[in-house]
């Protein structure tokens, strides 16, 4: 495949199965884009596949995406060779360095799903994700590399040297539902516990940062409150009246900082529930919540 920019020429080499539709190559001042399709077919399955590629010249950078499958499978052994069909197909619209993707689905999961993606050189980073029981799309948050609206097994892939297991849930409060819990443990450090929604779509909903390896800028865990508030002067400590914790809101960092205390070890000194300044200073951050 060959594009040219005024006095430049770009060739890129296409694996040899690979087709593609030259009239549907265009180029938007920034990025190439095009899609690619090739088959398949083995004893007992066959199938067709579909890929989004963009290129960026400048950079040298391709972002390479899937957004058809077609698979058919049978049993070669039965006289009756009636197949099973499962299929994606994802719809893509590329605006300025985001792409906005609307996913149909049969069966299948290997195109990209519902959302707004951030293009970042050689990755996508998703930044909203489709909310279908509110029609609409709604913010991913993000903590190091897991998100919310992750599914578990996206979480385990993002941290592939890392131990995912269930632990039980200590963080949700009575208002919250019925929540999953798994914990993610590299080494002898727990990064974090993610808290998924307890349903047939389990999806992240709330992060829980227990380790300094995972900062936002510069607010991590184990901060003390004192500089905490040297970074945020104007921040109040809140009481949490079902959890009894104290937290801070941080609405550029869209994070809350939560400090395990009762009535007993406040870290703030309160007049008649309103923050007046700091009690403990040396008290450092417990955890970070990132929803």
């Amino acid at each position: 495949m060959i594009a040219r920019e005024g006095n430049h020429w770009l060739a890129v080499s296409l694996p040899a199965d690979n087709s593609m539709e030259n009239k549907k190559l265009q180029y938007n001042g920034t990025y190439i884009y095009y899609e690619t399709f090739y088959t398949h077919a083995s004893r007992g399955i066959s199938g067709s596949y579909g890929n989004f590629n963009l290129i960026d010249p400048v950079k040298r950078t391709c972002v390479e995406v899937p957004v058809t499958t077609n698979l058919e499978t049978y049993d070669t052994d039965s006289e009756d060779a009636t197949g099973q069909e499962i299929s994606c197909r994802s719809k893509v619209i590329l605006q300025n360095d985001e792409l906005h993707v609307v996913n149909f689905s049969s069966g299948n999961s290997d195109c990209i799903q519902s959302g707004v993606y951030k293009i970042e050189d050689r990755e996508l980073k998703k930044i909203k994700h489709l909310d279908e029981s509110r029609y609409a799309m709604v913010e991913v948050r993000w903590a190091d590399k897991i998100a919310t609206y992750m599914s578990l097994d996206e979480v385990k892939t993002a941290y592939g040297y890392a131990t995912v297991e269930p632990v039980i849930d200590s963080y949700s409060n009575c208002a919250a539902g019925e929540v999953v819990a798994h914990q993610i443990t590299w080494g002898n450090d727990t990064l974090a516990v993610v808290l998924l929604n307890a349903d047939d779509l389990q999806l992240v909903r709330t992060i829980i940062v227990l380790s300094d390896k995972i900062p936002f800028g510069k607010v991590h865990k184990g901060l003390t409150a004192k500089e905490l508030f040297q970074l945020y002067p104007k921040a109040k400590l809140r009481a949490d009246l079902l959890s009894d914790d104290e937290y801070v809101y941080l609405e550029d960092l869209q994070i809350k900082v939560v400090f395990k205390t009762t009535e007993s070890n406040r870290v703030g000194k309160y007049d008649d529930e309103e923050y007046k300044g700091l009690k403990r200073p040396d008290a450092v951050i417990d955890f970070i919540e990132v929803n």
